[in-house]
């Protein structure tokens, strides 16, 4: 089974935002919790353990939103190598395919952890999620998705 898809900046953007919401909920709700309490906590500590406390959680913030900045900013000079932000995929027996104008990768179904619907794309969760692929619902068939999700959970009751 084969599907073609466009990506521009407006798809990526909303992808990535989806991607970085579930994740931030699923993995640093609590990180985040005992950040806001820290800070809280400075307000009553001694002054040198304030300004520690605060810098820390100020340092960290800006570290996280810089790490962000530069993902977005990888995508978009990955986007525009491409050939009107075409690629191509390709399911088969073992793994997930994809062909940009830049070359082939193949990605074996064992890697995908789950599907992740959107309001406006699927994000096919991999590597723990530590990444995903995002295939835009008005270019991508059911079908094409419901492959996708047989594939993975053949492959993790294997």
């Amino acid at each position: 089974m084969k599907a073609t898809v466009y990506y521009n900046k407006a798809i990526l953007k909303a992808a990535l935002s989806a991607y970085l919401k579930y994740i931030f909920l699923k993995h640093f709700i609590f990180p985040t919790i005992l950040g806001i309490a820290l800070i809280f906590f400075s307000f009553y500590a001694p002054l040198g353990l304030q300004a520690f406390i605060v810098v820390t959680a100020f340092l960290g913030s800006s570290v996280l939103a810089f790490a962000y900045w530069m993902r977005v900013e990888r995508t978009f000079r990955i986007l525009s190598t491409l050939d009107q932000g075409r690629v191509e995929f390709s399911i088969d027996e073992d793994s997930l395919s994809m062909s940009p104008e830049m070359g082939t990768s193949w990605v074996s179904w064992k890697v995908f952890s789950e599907v992740l619907e959107t309001p406006g794309a699927f994000l096919v969760l991999y590597a723990n999620h530590h990444g995903f692929i995002t295939f835009p619902k008005d270019q991508i068939s059911s079908e094409f998705i419901s492959e996708i999700k047989m594939r993975m959970k053949t492959n993790k009751a294997s």
